[in-house]
Order: C-alpha cells, then sequence, then structure tokens
C-alpha cells in the first residue's frame, strides 16, 4: 500500500498535468480566435471597400490585404500577448 507522501506526490503531478494540458488548449483557441479575428477584419475591410462605389476616392492601400508577411507578423504578436497573459498561470503549474 503507498504510503500518503507517495499519493500526495502524485496528486500533484496529476495537477500540474490537468493545469498544464488546459494552458495549453487556451493556447490554441487563442491562436484560433486571432487567426479568425484577423480574417473577419480583412474581409470586413474589402467588403467595405467593394461597397465604397459613390465615386468617393478609396485610398489604394486599402483596396488590398496587407502583405503576407505582416499578417503572419500580426498574428504571432497576438499569439505572444496570449500566452503573456497565460504566463501568470504557467508560474502556478511550475512551483
Amino acid at each position: 500500500m503507498p504510503n500518503a507522501t507517495a499519493r500526495n506526490e502524485d496528486g500533484v503531478a496529476t495537477l500540474v498535468r490537468d493545469l498544464g494540458q488546459m494552458i495549453e488548449a487556451a493556447r490554441h483557441e487563442v491562436a484560433a480566435a486571432a487567426n479568425a479575428s484577423l480574417t473577419t477584419l480583412y474581409w470586413q475591410v474589402g467588403n467595405r471597400v467593394r461597397k465604397d462605389a459613390r465615386g468617393i476616392h478609396v485610398a489604394e492601400y486599402l483596396t488590398e490585404l496587407p502583405p503576407r508577411k505582416v499578417l503572419e507578423d500580426r498574428l504571432r504578436r497576438a499569439i505572444e500577448d496570449a500566452r503573456n497573459k497565460l504566463q501568470p498561470a504557467r508560474r502556478l503549474t511550475m512551483e
């Protein structure tokens, strides 16, 4: 029969593993949400520019999506911001 200390260590290990999985799942959700949000934004911008057919000059830079590199950098920053917000929770699992 395992002693109380061994059972407690197993419980702590399980807790840390479960919390780590929760944090990782949240990170993936944040990345997916950021990607979906940017996709929706750029679609709305393109749709709005296309609908503006009243003869008003629309700046040329609004008629195209930013270069892929710019979109990737923005997505990376959004993911990094989300990770930074999760860092306090991660530190708790490490202690």
